[in-house]
């Protein structure tokens, strides 16, 4: 049963990266992207994928800070 709720995370995961490439504006991109990171996590959780969960965790903090410094210094120039 964990294997399949995995799997249903990993689905998410996936449609919410197919937005990105569907959206224009940059707002919204980072947000299904970190979206679709966060989902990934939750299924390397349930699957008790560690190292996985970590590099998933090194990941979300690489686009919060992309998304801070694009917000904060590149808009207000």
């Amino acid at each position: 049963m964990i294997y399949i709720l995995s799997q249903v995370f990993v689905v998410l995961c996936y449609i919410c990266l197919g937005a990105t490439y569907t959206t224009k504006k940059r707002n919204w991109i980072l947000s299904y992207s970190i979206a679709a990171i966060v989902f990934n996590g939750i299924s390397y959780t349930l699957l008790g994928a560690w190292a996985g969960l970590g590099v998933t965790i090194v990941a979300l903090i690489r686009n919060y800070i992309d998304g801070y410094l694009w917000s904060v210094c590149i808009l207000h120039l």
